[in-house]
């Protein structure tokens, strides 16, 4: 059951309130205990409390009937009842709970892995992979399409918390997102889409997110989309993005500074939150 523990601990906090609130109320109800018994087809009610004398060991056990005069106590024995059975079965419910809580396992991902070493740590594994790949896209890229040459080593001016540079405060903050929610992603990982001419192009996503399928949720920030040249250039990368499997809504995010060239950071948590539910499914 995903979120068992968060949805039991929310529970029990819920029970012990319930607890409480029944031990006050019990500290202030009367005394005694209620028997009702039927006879020639009417209902009677007898209240039943025992007295202790003055030096007296033993406590007398006494009883009075009651009249219709009586129904406010009648009615505080009733809850008293229903109070003392509710806090019997709070109690009961919460020794079973904290035995649960405490003996139950997660059993996502990220929890069962976290006993192995890290040679078996999928980021352990990716980041390798992004280091060879860092490595080899130091080299001049193969053709001279603007989208092929969109990569490019300068401008990476913005430090992330992962300890890598990117080009714009706005994908430093989602680098920073992803990094600190443990989401598994490479910066401008090269895609290659091969055209019906033959031709390959080489596009760089600005973040290619791994899911547990082995598959990659692409993000494109786009900074500049107020410029016309930079909006029209962008018309043709998601050409190729479609030619490669790549739909925005499904496997590719699109996200956008506003007019003042601020990022929505509301939208990337929803994003980011989106993006972790994919990552635990398995």
């Amino acid at each position: 059951m995903r979120g068992f523990r968060s949805e039991m601990e929310r529970d029990m906090k819920l029970e012990q309130d319930m607890l409480r609130q029944c031990e006050t109320e019990l500290a202030h109800a009367p005394k005694g205990s209620l028997v009702c018994y039927v006879k020639k087809g009417r209902i009677y009610f007898k209240y039943i409390y025992y007295l202790r004398g003055n030096g007296e060991k033993k406590s007398t056990r006494m009883e009075r009937h009651l009249g219709r005069e009586d129904e406010v106590l009648i009615r505080a024995l009733q809850r008293k009842a229903y109070l003392k059975r509710m806090k019997a079965i709070l109690e009961k419910n919460l020794e079973v709970q904290n035995f649960a809580v405490r003996s139950y396992s997660p059993y996502d991902y990220h929890h069962i892995m976290e006993s192995a070493g890290a040679a078996y740590q999928i980021e352990t594994l990716e980041l390798f992979l992004q280091q060879r790949w860092q490595n080899h896209e130091a080299k001049p890229a193969p053709s001279d399409s603007d989208v092929q040459n969109a990569f490019r080593q300068d401008g990476l001016t913005q430090m992330t918390a992962a300890g890598f540079r990117v080009r714009s405060k706005s994908e430093a903050l989602i680098a920073n997102s992803l990094y600190e929610n443990r989401i598994v992603f490479f910066y401008e990982k090269e895609i290659r889409v091969k055209l019906e001419t033959g031709e390959t192009v080489l596009l760089h996503p600005d973040f290619a997110i791994l899911i547990p399928s082995g598959e990659l949720i692409l993000w494109e920030h786009l900074g500049l989309l107020r410029k016309k040249e930079y909006a029209l250039k962008f018309g043709e990368k998601l050409h190729f993005y479609n030619l490669a499997g790549y739909t925005p809504g499904i496997n590719l995010i699109l996200t956008a500074d506003d007019v003042n060239g601020s990022l929505d950071m509301q939208a990337v948590a929803r994003i980011i939150d989106w993006l972790k539910t994919i990552c635990q499914k398995r």
